[in-house]
């Protein structure tokens, strides 16, 4: 009775410690967003709580560790531990989450995940987060996928098609329709930043950046950088309208053509126990914004119609799909290409 009492307390111990774990996990991502929108105090007060959590989910380890050896001592009728194990009960045996803290799975994507891509590719370890980067369009076409549309409707490189004087400054063009995904999937968290010019809006128009989509139907979008939207199975279920007046209108009525965009599209979930964010902004100011989990992973892109389109400059982070990441790296031939080392923050 002595033995499974034990055990009772080893096990509700090592589910403390999880939780914890789980909660410094959360106010880590929380700490790193608010950091990223210039919130100084909210990423202090995050980095605290999640500075506690971390040392809390040690400390009921530890308690755990006397507990099992003073309980050993106390039942070994002067014989040791009866051959008991040098594992630390309480933390050896606990599942801990990818914290960077150099478990084999981190190790692996540090050194397999940069290699999977073109551009320039910086992976955190300690975020689980990924930077991804593209200097020229060559670049971009190679880590990308096509969903749909003829292939001619989307440029990589060159001035045909694209119109004279771009000298090449652009990482991908488009005009009549197509949908493109970067192949690279995130969950819970992804940022998308573009530089975009349009230079034609015909008949119904539409220009939507995606993100969370699968390789089927299902899908956030956000059109030129105003609207949002879900999709579901490729049919359009349900829409939020910006609160700013000028682009509720259609996009012919308020898009400059020739002036460069800077669109910002993000989406995140902070905890289980609430819904996750999404939120657009065009040129910094926030356009639109709503509370959705109904899609927590998948792979941002472009997707559009009756537009003809330039986008200068394009960078994409986020928590990455480690289970994807996973899958892609051991399906992939051995790279010796490493990322940088420099300091990011999704």
């Amino acid at each position: 009775m002595a033995d499974m009492r034990q055990q009772a307390i080893d096990a509700g111990a090592e589910e403390k410690a999880l939780r914890d774990l789980e909660y410094a996990r959360d106010r880590e991502r929380l700490g790193d967003q608010a950091y990223t929108r210039g919130d100084f105090e909210g990423a202090a007060r995050n980095f605290r709580d999640a500075k506690t959590g971390f040392v809390g989910a040690l400390e009921t380890a530890k308690r755990a560790d006397v507990a099992v050896a003073n309980n050993s001592g106390s039942n070994d009728n002067g014989y040791g531990n009866n051959g008991g194990s040098d594992e630390v009960p309480g933390l050896d045996d606990i599942s801990i989450p990818d914290i960077g803290l150099g478990d084999s799975g981190s190790a692996d994507l540090s050194s397999g995940l940069p290699g999977l891509f073109k551009g320039v590719a910086e992976y955190d370890s300690s975020k689980g987060s990924l930077r991804l980067n593209w200097s020229d369009g060559s670049e971009l076409f190679k880590d990308m996928k096509r969903m749909s549309g003829d292939p001619s409707h989307a440029i990589f490189e060159g001035d045909e098609g694209v119109g004279s004087g771009q000298d090449g400054n652009y990482v991908m063009a488009g005009n009549t329709k197509g949908f493109w995904l970067v192949n690279s999937s995130f969950e819970d968290g992804v940022r998308i930043r573009a530089k975009v010019q349009f230079q034609l809006l015909i008949n119904k128009p539409d220009f939507e950046i995606v993100l969370m989509a699968d390789e089927g139907g299902d899908f956030y979008a956000v059109s030129y950088g105003a609207n949002a939207r879900v999709y579901s199975d490729g049919l359009k279920t349900s829409t939020v309208v910006s609160p700013v007046k000028m682009y509720r209108k259609s996009p012919k009525d308020w898009v400059q053509k020739r002036e460069a965009y800077d669109i910002e599209i993000l989406y995140v979930k902070r905890n289980e126990d609430e819904k996750g964010i999404l939120e657009a902004k065009i040129n910094g100011e926030t356009t639109v914004k709503l509370t959705t989990d109904k899609y927590r992973k998948g792979f941002p892109g472009i997707r559009w119609k009756d537009t003809k389109f330039i986008i200068q400059e394009l960078e994409i982070s986020g928590l990455v799909d480690e289970e994807w990441a996973e899958k892609e790296i051991n399906k992939a031939p051995q790279d010796s290409s490493e990322g940088s080392e420099d300091d990011f923050d999704f």
